[in-house]
């Protein structure tokens, strides 16, 4: 699941069968299963997605009281763009990785928006999260309030279960790639904020598995930031 939020993974049933419908004592599970009679039990689920023909249906109040199939809401404005985006990827033949990416980010950034202004009351997960989509799309941050998120993003990152949630949050679309919020830190005035950037980099480095993640997006990181080269006469 992709963005991996808190308290996702155990509403996840990847598949249920009619002699088994425990699913329906869980608030906001999600489902998934070959039988086509769940489409006709539209009181089981809010929305189903038929992944074979692409249709979408909600859940809606019919006429008589209850619930019965219907089809989705139009898109939003910001829907209809990221939408559009997508396809023309598909188009232009993208990988399947830049796809994920480009809609973990703005499941991300919906996210966040819902949840700006209140920092105080997230969960450790979802502050850094918020961290680093104010890094990415806020005004410009404070040398203070760096140096606190640079904290944050460092404490949080202390376990590999915590580190594989923090991978998942990073922008995986991103041109300068997925480690630009963090590694943009590295250039930052203040010794100490390049300090914690370094560190948390570091930290990530760490992990076998995210090494070569690292490498590759920094060095894209770097190549960006650096002036074209001048030809030799």
């Amino acid at each position: 699941m992709c963005p991996p939020l808190d308290g996702v993974l155990n509403r996840c049933f990847p598949y249920t069968t009619l002699n088994n419908l425990d699913f329906l004592q869980v608030p906001g599970y999600i489902a998934g299963s070959t039988n086509p009679i769940f489409e006709s039990h539209p009181e089981w689920w809010d929305v189903l997605c038929d992944l074979e023909t692409g249709k979408v249906l909600v859940s809606a109040t019919g006429a008589n009281g209850r619930p019965c199939p219907s089809d989705p809401p139009k898109l939003s404005e910001a829907d209809a763009d990221t939408l559009e985006q997508v396809t023309a990827g598909i188009d232009a033949h993208y990988s399947e990785y830049w796809l994920r990416a480009s809609l973990q980010e703005y499941a991300w950034q919906i996210i966040c928006t819902r949840r700006r202004g209140g920092i105080a009351d997230l969960s450790e997960a979802d502050r850094v999260a918020q961290h680093l989509d104010r890094m990415r799309n806020g005004p410009k941050v404070s040398d203070a309030e760096l140096l606190r998120i640079y904290n944050d993003i460092h404490k949080f990152i202390g376990t590999e279960d915590k580190l594989v949630e923090f991978l998942g949050m990073l922008p995986g679309s991103s041109p300068l790639g997925c480690m630009s919020p963090v590694a943009s830190g590295l250039f930052h005035p203040s010794k100490e904020v390049r300090r914690l950037s370094a560190l948390v980099v570091q930290t990530v480095e760490a992990n076998a598995d995210a090494k070569e993640l690292v490498a590759n997006n920094l060095s894209k990181f770097l190549l960006a930031g650096l002036p074209a080269a001048q030809p030799i006469s």
